[in-house]
């Protein structure tokens, strides 16, 4: 299964390999993987401007 981030929102792409060929076969949007995603990004941000305070 594929995870796939477009416009901030994520898929899943289920898919079937044969050799090195992979045949997509559907889009499925995710709320749940979304929302976690949003979150993780949000926090790293809020880490990252923690960072830059205690270095300056």
């Amino acid at each position: 299964m594929f995870f796939v981030i477009a416009d901030g929102y994520i898929y899943l792409v289920p898919h079937k390999r044969i050799k090195n060929i992979f045949f997509l076969k559907a889009i499925i949007p995710n709320r749940k993987a979304t929302k976690d995603y949003t979150i993780e990004l949000e926090g790293k941000d809020e880490r990252e401007t923690t960072l830059k305070k205690r270095i300056k």
